[in-house]
């Protein structure tokens, strides 16, 4: 039981960083391109 359970919280961490990733890189995305566009106005 405790096994399983301990897979489900390593799943949960995985997911997480996978999207506090995805986030962080968009973040970044969008503040590149907001730096670009002001150095072309």
């Amino acid at each position: 039981m405790l096994l399983h359970q301990g897979k489900i919280q390593w799943a949960l961490l995985e997911i997480g960083v996978h999207v506090l990733g995805s986030l962080l890189m968009t973040a970044l995305g969008l503040y590149t391109v907001t730096a670009i566009r002001r150095l072309y106005e």
